[in-house]
């Protein structure tokens, strides 16, 4: 009973992946593989790609809201089995050199050969794809996943300032997004944290050239339609981002003068520093202590 319910609950994984039957056979010898390639786009296309030896894909985020993209081809396809032992001896190869989780160019030059950037220097790596196809060589590129630098630049300005922010569409055409961050101002390293992570939200969904209304989508939440002609609800990643209500004029709870609050003002209703009467001490009358009479226990005349 126990195996039957996790081999449903692993078929039910495997299914919600959306995998190719090349790429599904791949993850199930080396379901590792799925986070090695960084997304599930990157792993159908590096699976079904080295399968059936068609053009390669990879996206990853770069810096400053961008988006790593590497193509490559292999010259002729490999069966499920050598994919899957090939993709790990990439992902062994690329821990070894201090690269455990592989932007799109290193994954690519850990297969194809050439250069590559580690945590301690550069490093000159031979092909592990013997038949490489020379008509289509490794190509690696950044694009801003805003559509221009124009669009790139009001996100950085909108999201700085707390401003709105238009989107306009590229040569492909369509109409202007405009939207209105949550929360207020950000600092330098939260806005491009945010470009970052929409980035890589969009990538992951294969989606690599993104219209206005799917980079709005990344950014504060909605539906995008894929390149399969899936829709897909993205949680924005400003989602339940908020105003903070610190410093606030109508919200404070202290060193204000409206009703209802609990220290340091003259209003009615609280409970320290206030002007109104039956105070516990420091007052002339019904007091138990600090009185300037004499002879007595407490502020009370003494009976006759």
């Amino acid at each position: 009973m126990r195996w039957t319910a996790l081999f449903l609950c692993f078929c039910a994984t495997l299914a919600g992946a959306q995998f190719t039957p090349p790429a599904q056979q791949v993850y199930i010898m080396a379901p590792q593989l799925r986070a090695f390639a960084g997304s599930d786009p990157n792993f159908e296309s590096l699976a079904a790609g080295l399968a059936l030896g068609q053009t390669i894909t990879l996206t990853s985020a770069a810096e400053n809201g961008r988006l790593e993209i590497a193509t490559f081809t292999a010259a002729q396809g490999t069966a499920p089995g050598d994919t899957a032992r090939l993709l790990e001896a990439a992902r062994q190869r690329l821990i070894a050199q201090g690269v455990g989780q592989p932007r799109a160019a290193q994954i690519a030059v850990a297969l194809m050969g050439g250069t590559l950037v580690t945590p301690s220097g550069m490093v000159t790596l031979a092909p592990m794809i013997a038949a490489a196809d020379p008509k289509h060589p490794l190509q690696v590129g950044l694009t801003f996943f805003s559509g221009s630098r124009d669009n790139f630049a009001r996100l950085n300005t909108g999201l700085s300032q707390g401003s709105t922010i238009t989107l306009t569409p590229g040569a492909s055409g369509g109409t202007p997004v405009t939207f209105t961050p949550p929360g207020g101002p950000m600092s330098d390293a939260e806005v491009s944290q945010t470009l970052n992570l929409a980035a890589a939200l969009l990538a992951g969904q294969g989606i690599h050239d993104p219209t206005p209304e799917q980079v709005r989508s990344a950014v504060v939440g909605g539906t995008v339609t894929t390149s399969d002609g899936r829709t897909v609800l993205l949680r924005g990643v400003m989602e339940g981002r908020v105003q903070s209500t610190a410093a606030s004029p109508q919200t404070q709870t202290s060193a204000t003068t409206r009703e209802g609050h609990v220290s340091d003002s003259a209003g009615s209703g609280h409970t320290s520093d206030t002007s109104k009467s039956s105070p516990t001490s420091a007052s002339p009358s019904g007091h138990t202590s600090d009185r300037s009479s004499t002879g007595f226990t407490s502020d009370r005349p003494a009976k006759k």
